[in-house]
């Protein structure tokens, strides 16, 4: 008899009779609900029944026939129930008429994608994403008002990139009209698919930013009415563009690359290129998997398309741990059909292919260093937290487990947020707190267990974690940068505080006779004895107070040691500079188990990174023959080979072979993620830290491997295949750019490593057969010093890569000066370049040969620009410039790659590659090349781009010291 609820209820028209439907659909429960009529409805009927029989329902304002008057704009249908007990419940429908001049929809559908933001009649600017393969979209529209006039394309086309939609809505009156502009974007996917042959590019269709077919082209829409001779990406405009213009209107800037004196206006939302949208689409290319036999050729729009059926799509065999690279034929039950793998005498596994290369790596012939002991350091000491954590050092493993978990949860919620924001506006971090407590626990962990063990029987993957988590923490912190606003200095109370705990920890000191020139370390201890003999007394409250003094000295320390403690962790790092406390917890795990490939691996990586290629080398090739099928200590010890100082030719092909494997893998991943991508991954953890992460461009070492592997294939005189794979990496880059923070150091560097790609395609283009690559160089070189000036402004504000921002300047400035010597813009640029090395970059120490060098550039740019003297060779920049290190090495490196060149153009008659050749059993060959073998002819190493020696008066060329590029930070020659 309680029951207060309806059992139905309905809205109809008076005249007609006819149902109006409110959302959402009737359920006793829900008691508000909207409606929207036309613009002549006046009235509505409303039906309602309550299940309680002896309840009372009322229409509240309405007539005898249960009618409810409805105005323009928006009225409230009210239904009340009043049970028998008393009790009583109320619904509502909100029921919006618009007026004879409304002219919004209600609703847009479309049949495919997702639309950006969710719908309201009042927004009129959307984006819908959809996949790549969509080549059209069925689209509706309902208007507000039924009577109002609805003009569209129930089907529209869809072009590679964006493609306008427009739907126009006239009101019932036909007094107003309103526009909802939809622009349905299609991102880049998987990797970029290779231009056919008989592909036929002009001037316009590239992008004058990264030098590559434009993707979602846009135009200048001449604001001031001249037109722009640039065209860009949309995203390439959008990294480009600077936030304030001084001396333009609102929504005006000036074109980036236009020239002071002649600078074009755009409009701060450029128009969608209709016509060039439409003639990329029918661009022909390869398909995506050419390299492992097909040969078909398509247009742009079906690529992907095709990629979905296609029956070449790469396999993986389970045996070798091949992924994603293997031709479908070959394979049977999962594994090669022929045999890929074989054991070697120290019984590991190892391919087929690997062993000649094994025999020389193989843990049997050598004899490594025995297990050493090693102790805490005092930094590592001030981690430990022993009030706070378990008893055990197993339970403090368990703890630090569960804490990685709950560290990688927020880390994707970071990623995803990045994802759906420009220039990592969002402000979600993952949780470097989390990685403290871990770092407490691991360094107890490692305390309890050298307590227990008295030194000996210590676990090497303790040491391991705890350096990863250290590592991980600037890794984070360089990649999700904290804004300006929330960062914010200690208030007077933080003060005050501060200096009472310090007088209070003091007198403590002084109290157990520790004298204050004492190390931390021994402060530390002492507190935490006195804190253990109170506990033990049983007087818990002075037991307590101990107890904060300790954990505030642990974190003093912490946060004001500057070369040691969790704060090194912390600290804002440069390019070549590294974590020591990173560096030493790599090298006791290896001394603790010199056999462990992980250990090894983890430090043949910091010290990679660091700079030191031939220790870094060294533990590389040690994890490699422990593991031989670890995939990314090939990778880092194929970019340690190609920056050796002396690269043989046998170190080169090695080198380059597992680089071809991890960017291979690299471009399968990328197409195995546009498949999957409709999996809902919510609820899924990352398996990685970021540390850990190598298949992502945001790892530093991923694009130096792209970068090298084209060093690589130019120092074997393969300028198409270094053009293909440098291409790739500039086609992946802008959009990775554009979810980055500004402030971003691993951004800078991902900006910083692109202008180094286009610098080596400007060397490697013009040896590559075609019109298109000639052109494309044309256009790169004519833009790169105004794109790589443009990325400086970019990252600005990113501390700490100074140097790294003068070492790319000048070898961008120094390829534009060898391919335009007589350009006295260049040579201007070369000595401003010079010269900011020379006042900016620590290294040179303000070196005067540096600055006799800038001046001897400035000196040859006046020259440059009174004109050429037909007496002088054109070949050569006017002054000494020619007689700078820089130039030598740069001939040098030209020469020696046509002369590869030229030897392979003399032995192909006899030694005639297989297009497309994929990789056998074990093996690996060149991404996309037609002439994929390497050829491996008797020729002398690479003459050195850096130094030459003189003996006798006659100049004799050493070895290449490394392929331009090729390491982690590309340094121009000194």
């Amino acid at each position: 008899m309680d029951d207060s609820t309806l059992k139905s209820l309905s809205i109809v028209l008076p005249t007609t009779k006819s149902v109006i439907k409110f959302e959402p659909a009737f359920s006793p429960t829900v008691k508000n609900y909207t409606a929207y009529v036309a613009s002549d409805t006046e009235a509505l009927q409303v039906r309602a029944s309550a299940n309680e029989p002896d309840a009372f329902c009322q229409i509240l304002k309405a007539d005898a026939a249960q009618s409810v008057a409805i105005k323009e704009g928006t009225s409230d249908i009210e239904i009340k129930v009043d049970a028998p007990d008393g009790s009583s419940s109320l619904y509502v429908i909100q029921v919006y008429r618009p007026s004879g001049s409304d002219a919004t929809l209600k609703y847009i559908t479309f049949s495919a994608g997702s639309l950006v933001p969710e719908f309201h009649r009042s927004e009129t600017t959307y984006l819908l994403h959809v996949d790549s393969c969509v080549r059209s979209v069925l689209c509706s529209a309902t208007p507000l008002n039924p009577k109002s006039k609805v003009q569209l394309d129930p089907e529209a086309k869809l072009f590679l990139g964006d493609t306008p939609i427009s739907i126009q809505v006239t009101s019932a009156h036909g007094d107003n009209t309103n526009t909802y502009q939809i622009i349905a974007r299609k991102e880049k996917q998987g990797s970029r698919p290779a231009l056919a042959p008989v592909a036929s590019i002009s001037r316009e269709s590239i992008c004058s930013a990264c030098g590559y077919l434009v993707f979602r082209p846009r135009t200048c829409n001449e604001v001031d009415d001249k037109t722009c001779a640039h065209r860009f990406c949309f995203t390439c405009l959008d990294l480009l563009k600077l936030e304030f213009n001084a001396g333009h209107r609102s929504g005006e800037y000036p074109c980036p690359l236009c020239p002071r004196t002649a600078q074009k206006i755009w409009s701060s939302n450029p128009s969608i290129d209709v016509p060039m949208e439409a003639q990329l689409a029918a661009v022909q290319v390869a398909c995506l998997f050419a390299a492992y036999g097909c040969e078909q050729q398509l247009d742009m729009m079906g690529v992907y398309d095709h990629a979905q059926s296609c029956t070449f799509h790469p396999v993986s065999c389970s045996e070798c741990e091949m992924s994603n690279c293997v031709k479908p034929v070959e394979i049977l039950d999962g594994k090669h059909k022929e045999a890929c793998t074989t054991s070697c005498v120290c019984g590991r596994k190892i391919r087929v292919a690997d062993r000649p290369r094994h025999s020389q790596m193989c843990p049997s012939k050598f004899e490594l260093p025995s297990k050493t002991v090693v102790t805490q350091s005092s930094w590592e000491s001030a981690l430990v937290r022993r009030q706070r954590s378990p008893n055990d050092s197993a339970g403090c493993i368990k703890a630090a487990e569960e804490n990685k978990k709950n560290y990688l949860r927020s880390l994707i919620a970071a990623k995803e947020a990045a994802a759906t924001e420009s220039f990592g506006q969002s402000q979600q971090r993952p949780d470097n707190d989390i990685l403290e407590e871990m770092a407490n626990l691991y360094a107890t962990a490692i305390a309890l267990q050298h307590e227990a063990c008295l030194g000996g029987g210590a676990d090497e993957n303790l040491h391991l974690n705890l350096g990863l988590v250290l590592e991980e923490s600037c890794a984070s912190k360089e990649l999700f940068p904290i804004s300006v606003a929330t960062e914010t200095g200690p208030s007077e109370n933080d003060l005050a505080q501060e200096s009472f705990m310090a007088d209070e920890v003091d007198g403590l000191l002084e109290q157990l006779g520790i004298a204050r020139s004492a190390s931390d370390a021994v402060k530390i201890r002492a507190i935490e004895s006195e804190y253990q003999r109170l506990k033990g007394e049983g007087l818990s409250d002075k037991a307590a107070e101990v107890q904060g003094l300790y954990a505030w000295k642990i974190k003093q320390v912490a946060a004001t040691s500057g070369t040691s403690g969790w704060n090194q962790g912390h600290t804002k790092i440069g390019i070549t500079t590294y974590s020591s406390n990173v560096l030493e917890k790599f090298q006791h795990a290896v001394a603790i188990n010199p056999e462990n490939p992980y250990a090894n691996f983890h430090l043949g990586r910091a010290l990679l990174k660091a700079r030191q290629i031939p220790e870094a080398t060294k533990y590389l090739r040690t994890a490699v023959g422990h593991k031989p099928l670890f995939k990314n200590a090939r990778m880092l010890l194929g970019l340690a080979l190609l920056s050796s100082e002396s690269p043989t030719e046998d170190i080169l092909l090695e080198g380059i072979e597992y680089l071809q494997e991890a960017v291979r893998e690299h471009s399968a991943l990328l197409w195995q993620d546009v498949k999957d991508r409709n999996l809902k991954r919510a609820s899924q953890i990352p398996s990685q830290m970021l540390v850990d992460s190598f298949m992502e461009l945001t790892n530093p070492f991923l694009p130096s491997a792209y970068v090298a592997l084209a060093s690589g294939y130019s120092m074997q005189g393969l300028p198409q295949q270094a053009a293909e794979v440098l291409t790739d990496l500039i086609y992946l880059i802008p959009d990775t750019l554009r979810r980055l923070s500004r402030r971003s150091a691993t951004a800078a560097r991902l900006a910083f490593i692109m202008s180094e790609a286009q610098r080596d395609l400007i060397k490697v283009l013009p040896h590559c057969s075609g019109p298109v690559p000639k052109l494309r160089a044309e256009i790169i070189s004519g833009s790169l010093l105004d794109v790589a000036r443009r990325y400086m402004s970019l990252y600005a504000n990113v501390e700490g890569i100074e140097g790294l921002k003068c070492d790319t300047m000048e070898s961008i400035v120094q390829t534009l000066v060898a391919v335009h010597p007589r350009k006295a813009k260049f040579l201007t640029a070369l000595g401003f370049a010079q010269l900011d090395q020379y006042d900016k970059n620590p290294i040179y120490d303000r070196s005067p040969a540096k600055l006799g060098e800038a001046e001897q550039s400035f000196l040859a740019a006046i020259e440059a620009e009174g004109g050429h003297d037909p007496s002088q060779d054109a070949r050569l920049p006017p002054g000494l410039v020619s007689s700078q290190k820089w130039w030598i090495a740069y001939q040098q490196e030209m020469t020696s790659m046509q002369w590869k060149i030229s030897s392979h153009d003399a032995s192909k008659v006899a030694h005639q590659p297989v297009a497309g050749k994929a990789p056998a059993a074990g093996k690996t060959t060149p991404l996309r090349s037609k002439d994929a073998k390497i050829a491996n002819p008797k020729v002398p190493a690479p003459v050195s781009k850096a130094k030459i020696e003189t003996a006798g008066g006659n100049k004799k060329p050493t070895p290449l010291a490394k392929g331009r590029g090729v390491a982690i930070s590309s340094k121009p020659a000194r």
